[in-house]
């Protein structure tokens, strides 16, 4: 067993980073061509990936500022349908995989998906108080 002295000598995030990679890769592949580096270090996730957690975390940001009062279900339809485009034409070859591509479609979807279900939230705790 690593002892406390010896844990303080070992970057703690090498000890902890195979367990984040398998939690990671139960919803990403995590293909190295596809991944992107930040701070000379590859994230854990995929391009789109790292997009949608992205988008996911703007829109939490955003949602203090911006309110909403739209139906956002088609804008998730189209995030939906950019994201599954871009993956069917890369498949297909209609085109090489590119990361901008895959982080602007991802963040697209994280984006909206995050706004839709706020707004969701918001109205079912509205209907909820119009009842008591």
């Amino acid at each position: 067993m690593l002892s406390p002295v010896m844990l303080q000598r070992i970057n703690s995030y090498e000890i902890v980073k195979p367990f984040i990679n398998q939690m990671y890769s139960t919803v990403c592949h995590q293909q190295q061509a596809k991944t992107i580096a930040l701070f000379n270090e590859e994230i854990l996730v995929c391009s789109r990936c790292a997009g949608i957690y992205f988008g996911v975390l703007f829109g939490i940001i955003s949602s203090f500022f911006i309110r909403i009062k739209n139906n956002l279900l088609k804008f998730v339809w189209i995030s939906s349908i950019v994201v599954l485009s871009d993956v069917v034409a890369v498949n297909f070859g209609f085109y090489d995989y590119s990361k901008i591509i895959a982080i602007a479609s991802g963040l697209f979807f994280g984006l909206t998906i995050i706004l839709f279900l706020e707004n969701e939230f918001k109205f079912f705790n509205l209907l909820n108080k119009n009842e008591k």
